[in-house]
């Protein structure tokens, strides 16, 4: 499992943006790969995600490589 720890969502200017859509594709493809909240791949997470009031976003994954 991959985790992916607390990157923060900004705009192309660097302005951090809270509450934006995350989608997390399996690298090089359209398809949506599933997100998991704990590294036991238990909880999941919807995708495309959200960032938090702090433009922060986390999530594990079990693909080797994404996309964002």
């Amino acid at each position: 499992m991959q985790p992916i720890q607390f990157f923060a969502a900004r705009s192309e200017d660097g302005a951090l943006l809270p509450g934006a859509t995350v989608r997390v594709y399996s690298s090089g493809t359209t398809t949506l790969t599933a997100l998991f909240s704990d590294p036991d791949a238990t909880v999941a997470l919807p995708n495309p995600t959200h960032a938090d009031a702090d433009a922060r976003v986390f999530f594990y994954t079990k693909e080797r490589r994404i996309d964002i």
